[in-house]
């Protein structure tokens, strides 16, 4: 049986459907996390998101897609449904280790539906639910020789701690951050080829409070820049000489309108309850600490000029991006627990507990 109703942004439907049971029960605390295939307006031929170096041409002019799509993780496994068969899934695939975070690749020119997954071992994998094919594995594990003798180690290339949030970079279909549980944050290129040894990094830019690395290399490669959030402390360029004080980044968000056309505003949330806001190729960083209640999640309005978040008190808070000044505050009889989306005309999607 299902229902509908019209709405600003458009049509909305409620299925009522039978959802089968899992193999495993949730473990270690990870949340359940339900990711969308979402329609996005086409990618135009504008230069995408770059700090000083140069990439591939952005996709091509893009349609809608009319399908749907939607998968949601429980214990080590991904389960996708088609929208026209809730009942039946469309892929179940189980992973060495839990899933953290996934999110579905906007519309792009590959007719397959990409999901982007990030592991609680911080492997982070880019698969096609429905062909079941894994493309492309990050972050993975990689061989350390010694002294050219058979002895050898193993560990992740770039970062070992749970991948805590993945967004994919607006105007570049491409490019994606992924944070950590580390506190550190890395733009990846998924078109680049994987990495056969860890990267040495390099101080490219640093402001108050945050400090961007590059890697070291002859040509480009993952990941393209880390971002640690935090103080730093010693006087060498190199991140491997300094003492970084950083806690664990729990959300980011990007906004969907560029700064000057070409550079995405970032928002992130910091499990000390800190919620930082830079422009990604400045120095700047704005900042507001709440020591009431950890924020649970965060959406920038359509102009990128005002960031809703929704913190664990039940309070939903609008603020002004650049300042980071409160615009509204409303806590109603029923708390909030998660703003959803920020549509046009300036109306809130969220969910109530």
């Amino acid at each position: 049986m299902s229902h509908s109703f019209e709405a600003l942004e458009g049509q909305y439907q409620y299925y009522n459907c039978f959802v089968s049971q899992c193999k495993e029960s949730q473990t270690n605390n990870i949340s359940v996390r339900l990711s969308f295939l979402e329609n996005a307006p086409s990618y135009d031929s504008n230069p995408h998101f770059a700090m000083e170096i140069a990439g591939e041409s952005s996709y091509g002019s893009q349609d809608w897609r009319s399908e749907s799509m939607y998968c949601y993780n429980i214990g080590r496994e991904i389960i996708t449904f088609l929208q026209e068969n809730h009942n039946n899934p469309a892929d179940r695939r189980t992973f060495k280790v839990s899933p953290t975070y996934h999110v579905f690749k906007p519309v792009n020119d590959d007719p397959r539906p990409i999901l982007l997954v990030g592991l609680l071992n911080g492997e982070i994998q880019l698969i096609s639910p429905v062909q079941k094919d894994i493309l492309k594995i990050f972050n993975e594990e990689v061989c350390i020789f010694q002294n050219n003798f058979i002895f050898q180690s193993l560990q992740k290339s770039i970062d070992k701690t749970p991948v805590t949030c993945i967004s994919w970079v607006p105007g570049s279909p491409n490019q994606f951050l992924a944070t950590h549980s580390s506190g550190h944050m890395y733009l990846y290129d998924e078109k680049l080829p994987p990495n056969a040894t860890p990267p040495t990094y390099e101080l490219f830019k640093e402001g108050s409070g945050f400090s961007v690395y590059t890697c070291k290399a002859k040509s480009t490669r993952n990941p393209l820049y880390r971002w640690i959030f935090g103080t730093r402390s010693g006087a060498a360029s190199s991140s491997n000489s300094l003492v970084h004080q950083s806690d664990s980044i729990r959300i980011n968000k990007l906004s969907p309108q560029l700064d000057n056309g070409f550079h995405p505003k970032l928002a992130v949330a910091e499990l000390r309850n800190d919620l930082l806001g830079s422009n990604m190729s400045q120095t700047n960083l704005y900042s507001v600490n709440d020591d009431t209640a950890s924020v649970n999640q965060i959406a920038f309005s359509p102009c990128g000029k005002y960031l809703a978040l929704v913190t664990e008190d039940g309070y939903l808070r609008v603020l002004e991006y650049h300042t980071m000044e409160l615009y509204v505050s409303l806590r109603p009889n029923i708390s909030f627990t998660q703003v959803k989306h920020f549509y046009r005309l300036s109306s809130l999607i969220f969910k109530i507990s």
